[in-house]
């Protein structure tokens, strides 16, 4: 029985939440919980976060290119910007699900990543 059912059935059982004893309201807390951070759910907010990582790749990758080059847009800055307050958002999302081990190991691949595009960059002759 899934978690979504199981609450569901509880809410039956129990009658209105103005009955509920303590007891009862942290047994709903935890299948409710159990019924929002369910595997689904998991796997929406983790395609969400990686659609935002697809967007902000390039960008990332040009503000950096534009940076060697001895430039500023600021146009892209403000993107940016933007793209990581919702970046920060889908992670704080996949956070509250329950999925740690996730974000740090996608967080350790950006990582690298960023490291690789720096390396980049600083071959550039502007940079020197």
């Amino acid at each position: 029985m899934s978690a979504a059912t199981r609450l569901a059935v509880f809410r039956a059982e129990h009658g209105p939440v103005e009955t509920w004893g303590p007891e009862d309201y942290e047994v709903y807390l935890d299948l409710s919980r159990a019924a929002h951070t369910g595997r689904w759910r998991r796997t929406r907010r983790r395609a969400q976060a990686l659609v935002v990582l697809l967007y902000a790749t390039p960008l990332y990758t040009l503000a950096e290119l534009v940076t060697a080059h001895g430039q500023s847009w600021p146009r892209l800055n403000r993107l940016l910007d933007r793209v990581g307050d919702q970046l920060t958002t889908a992670e704080d999302r996949c956070l509250a699900t329950g999925d740690t081990e996730w974000v740090h190991r996608v967080g350790d691949r950006i990582d690298r990543y960023a490291d690789a595009v720096d390396r980049l960059t600083s071959r550039h002759p502007h940079t020197r």
